[in-house]
């Protein structure tokens, strides 16, 4: 009886913290606009959503996805429907970015293919696959685009089987599909040729294949074929963007410390040690003898140092005369102050007036830039993490963020067709970011919201169990690296990923049985 009650108070408590952490991040994230904190609003933000979340959290924690009824068999004429609502969606998205969605690292990409001077700045591996695949049929943009949005349709229709499989009827599958191919962002992120996209929705694959494991209890990976799945997404992960790496570490070492099977413990080693062997050939081996150029190094890991620094230079912080000496090097003070912008670092990095090359810069100076960092997060680490909230504002606010992937190419033609399609696509995102539609749809924000959520509710069903948590090691790695570790220039593509993942996750956190139901 003692126990019991005592077991109570921790479940109980348990959930008034969950409670509170949901109110706590929803008012944070209505009241901070990078350099401004409404206290008063906080405070009454805050008990207005907690007790908002004290009503129904409980109940969205004992919700339980009615079962799928087993006389529901999964149709393979279910595909034509699945996949005309894609390809309606698909030539609507490629007519109004005609020939596609393109931006620098594009241009840079498309340009190697073209001169077969390859550089690994930009995966060497996710530019064969996404645009000298493609060139090989005809050397146009459009083919590029037409070629990703395949294979963006081919997982699309793996997830349509996945939720009829395990949850849903054809008409529950047929809405959720509708809700993620009508979301503006997925509609323009189709035709964006860049390795954000193709990571992301490998990302998305490898999550529906953890599920499964989770889901079966390991039994799913038994069929050879389905270890080929993993194989090919896991690979697709590694080498589509340079810190695949991290989410192939954070993913495989969970699943062999979970598992349960020997045999199942064994192959995700294998596995696990032959991507890295094949990695470690490729960068180390195979690019220095063809004479490849190497990834960004340095440069791309003091994104967040870089930003922080340019933050204090900005707010006239007081620095030694070396110091300063070492930040003019790069470019003069009025350069800094000109460009900066909390959210990217990048506007300096290319601006107009620096002294020197930045990559250069990083490289000839980087134990000095360190110093620097450090020696002024310990005199001043309220405005480190200021910095930090205000770049990545633009990820974890519910805002309109699906107008602002990145910069587009003027559409070479004149053509009447696109124009109007661009127009309609325009009128129609922002119809839907103004409205509550957007909290349906998930924006950036709301993404990030859900999947924190669904982790939650997993806590408060099956407690601390961590195999259960297998599903988010890929996003939830991925995120914090981009958020806390590389990026410096906070664009929605960085992190792509978690909105497309949060639905899915959603989905499979409430499908899970409630082993406390009875306190």
């Amino acid at each position: 009886m003692v126990v019991n009650f005592f077991k109570k108070i921790k479940d109980n408590l348990l959930q008034e913290i969950i409670m509170i952490f949901l109110a706590l991040y929803l008012s944070f994230i209505n009241v901070w606009d990078f350099y401004s904190f409404y206290k008063f609003a906080f405070l009454s933000l805050f008990i207005l959503f907690y007790i908002v979340i004290r009503i129904f959290f409980p109940k969205l924690v004992n919700y339980k996805l009615k079962e799928k009824d087993k006389n529901d068999i999964f149709s393979k004429k279910e595909f034509l429907i699945y996949g005309l609502i894609l390809l309606v969606v698909f030539t609507f998205s490629l007519i109004a970015w005609y020939p596609a969605n393109i931006n620098p690292d594009t241009i840079t990409q498309w340009r190697e293919v073209l001169t077969n001077n390859y550089d690994n700045w930009h995966p060497i591996i996710q530019t064969i696959f996404t645009f000298k695949i493609p060139s090989l049929i005809y050397k146009d943009y459009a083919v590029c685009s037409i070629f990703q949005m395949i294979f963006i349709g081919s997982i699309m229709l793996y997830f349509c089987y996945f939720l009829r499989k395990y949850f849903f009827s054809k008409k529950t599958t047929i809405l959720i599909l509708l809700i993620m191919v009508l979301n503006p962002s997925f509609m323009k992120m189709s035709v964006g040729l860049i390795k954000d996209v193709s990571f992301s929705w490998c990302i998305f694959l490898g999550t529906l294949l953890l599920i499964q494991i989770v889901m079966t209890k390991g039994k799913w990976l038994d069929s050879f074929k389905h270890k080929i799945l993993l194989v090919i997404t896991s690979l697709g992960i590694l080498l589509f963007r340079h810190n695949g790496i991290v989410c192939i570490l954070c993913m495989f070492i969970y699943l062999i410390i979970i598992a349960t099977n020997k045999n199942r413990r064994k192959v995700y080693t294998y596995i696990f040690i032959s991507l890295l062997c094949l990695r470690f050939i490729l960068y180390n081996v195979t690019y220095p003898l063809l004479k490849i150029p190497a990834d960004g190094g340095k440069v791309d890991l003091m994104g967040i140092a870089m930003n922080q620094i340019s933050y204090i230079y900005h707010k006239n912080v007081e620095m030694t005369k070396e110091e300063k000496a070492l930040l003019d090097k790069f470019a003069p003070k009025e350069v800094w102050d000109e460009y900066f912008e909390p959210t990217n670092f990048n506007k300096i990095r290319w601006a107009v007036g620096i002294k020197m090359d930045y990559k250069i810069w990083i490289n000839e100076n980087f134990n000095d830039i360190m110093k620097l960092y450090f020696k002024n997060l310990v005199r001043h680490p309220v405005m480190y993490l200021t910095a930090q909230l205000n770049a990545t504002n633009s990820i974890w606010i519910m805002r309109n963020d699906s107008n602002d992937f990145w910069f587009n190419i003027p559409d070479p033609t004149n053509n009447l067709t696109i124009l109007k399609a661009r127009a309609y696509y325009n009128n129609y995102s922002e119809f839907v970011m103004s409205s509550p539609l957007k909290y349906i749809f998930f924006g950036v924000g709301t993404s990030l919201f859900i999947i924190i959520l669904s982790i939650l509710i997993i806590i408060s069903k099956k407690g601390f169990q961590w195999y259960y948590f297998a599903p988010y090691t890929i996003v939830i790695s991925n995120t914090i690296l981009i958020l806390f570790v590389i990026s410096g220039a906070y664009e929605f593509r960085y992190v792509y990923s978690q909105l497309i993942c949060a639905l899915p996750l959603l989905i499979y956190s409430l499908s899970l049985k409630n082993e406390r139901i009875k306190n």
